[in-house]
């Protein structure tokens, strides 16, 4: 009878597991389609070769605070990376130049043989972007592939590849081979802040 007892005990708790995991499951689903509705109509092609990193999260507007902003060239071998200063629309030039790394701006403008201020509209476009899209990190190192990594939340990760994008590194072309879709071009992995 104590067996019985148990069992029941043990079967009931798996019920309410399986169905905390199948809400678990819905909530994540439900959060990466508005992502994906949300960037339906965004240039994401500029994040290519990209890293944006968050500074810090900020609980009066719910949104993380873009902290960090790389661009990645990989030629030949070696990767460069170019860290960029996070210009908003409405900043001055005066405000500009005390920026960190705002001199990396003509680096960046000669890496990509574009005019400085070609290079200012594609950095104000990119920090525009980032927040619209009330993301926590993006990442694209052209090292592993053509491919663009967007952290939803702390947990969820949405990765764009077009069909035929190239991917270089063993473990992202295993993982994009079993890997199912989850729309059109877009994958869906759970990972942590720690990866």
């Amino acid at each position: 009878m104590e067996v019985n007892k148990k069992l029941k005990f043990l079967m009931v708790l798996n019920i309410i597991f399986a169905i905390g995991c199948q809400s678990q499951e819905k909530k994540r689903s439900e959060k990466a389609e508005n992502f994906l509705k949300k960037v339906e109509y965004e240039n994401i092609a500029m994040l290519y070769d990209l890293v944006l990193i968050p500074r810090k999260y900020n609980s009066d507007s719910n949104k993380y605070q873009l902290g960090r902003f790389v661009s990645e060239s990989y030629v030949k071998g070696n990767r460069e990376q170019i860290d960029l200063p996070v210009i908003t629309k409405e900043m001055r030039e005066s405000e500009m130049q005390l920026l960190p790394f705002y001199n990396n701006i003509y680096k960046f403008a000669a890496a990509k043989s574009i005019t400085i201020d070609s290079a200012k509209k594609y950095i104000v476009a990119v920090t525009a972007l980032y927040e619209k899209l009330n993301i926590v990190e993006v990442i694209s190192h052209p090292d592993l592939g053509r491919f663009i990594a967007f952290k939803i939340n702390s947990s969820d990760e949405l990765i764009y590849k077009e069909e035929d994008a190239e991917v270089y590194h063993e473990y992202w072309k295993n993982y994009f081979k079993r890997t199912p879709k989850f729309g059109n071009n877009w994958y869906f992995r759970v990972v942590s802040m720690q990866e």
